[in-house]
């Protein structure tokens, strides 16, 4: 997938469905979604963030992590 980011403040971003490069699992990808991603805490390889849909309740707190 493609995404257009906008930055909303230093640590929040949105992203918003560009285009399907792929979708081998056939996955149902609901029009109009809208993710909202906070970053909430940073360290040297890695990072945590909060991430929302404009369409969802759900709240999903992860670690992105560096890889070399």
């Amino acid at each position: 997938m493609a995404f257009k980011v906008e930055w909303l403040d230093e640590c929040t971003y949105t992203l918003d469905l560009d285009s399907i490069l792929a979708n081998p699992r056939n996955l149902e990808l609901p029009e109009g979604m809208v993710l909202t991603i906070e970053i909430i805490e940073t360290k040297e390889n890695s990072y945590r963030q909060k991430t929302s849909s404009n369409l969802f309740d759900l709240v999903v707190v992860s670690e992105l992590i560096k890889i070399e």
